[in-house]
């Protein structure tokens, strides 16, 4: 089950992952947009707890993001004792971001992680098409089970 946000017809999920401890995980990012809505720029921002993960390795995009003129640019935004915040901005080119997978967050699930279930908190999303219409979109979660 992968946790959705719907808004004007978008839904941006990610999908479950799992692994053990000390292994890297893919987290899979969709979009589904009504048509003709599909944004040009996508924004979002993920809280991790630094008990289950050790790092954000990366977030890259999919071939057709890629495909699109798309890349991801993320940066930390904040930290705290038990928490970090990365924000990240899918952008580029003139073509609308395509539905369907469009990035994976791969994040290492910390050594000393025990088994079962935790969540890292996708917000402050938001979409923005080619006529520069702004819309933001409620929270949603990626579950993550360590084995």
């Amino acid at each position: 089950m992968s946790s959705a946000v719907v808004l004007c017809g978008q839904t941006i999920a990610f999908a479950p992952a799992s692994g053990r401890p000390g292994e890297t995980v893919a987290v899979k990012i969709s979009l589904k947009s009504a048509d003709g809505k599909q944004p040009s720029i996508l924004q979002w921002q993920t809280t991790t707890p630094l008990a289950k993960v050790d790092k954000l390795e990366e977030t890259v995009p999919s071939p057709a993001a890629e495909a699109a003129g798309k890349g991801i640019t993320c940066a930390v935004v904040s930290k705290t004792a038990e928490t970090f915040t990365t924000r990240c901005i899918m952008a580029g080119g003139q073509t609308s971001i395509p539905d369907g997978l469009i990035a994976t967050l791969n994040l290492k699930i910390a050594a000393g992680a025990t088994p079962g279930r935790f969540e890292i908190r996708a917000d402050k999303a938001l979409a923005v098409s080619k006529d520069l219409t702004r819309v933001d979109m409620p929270p949603t979660t990626a579950i993550i089970t360590v084995r």
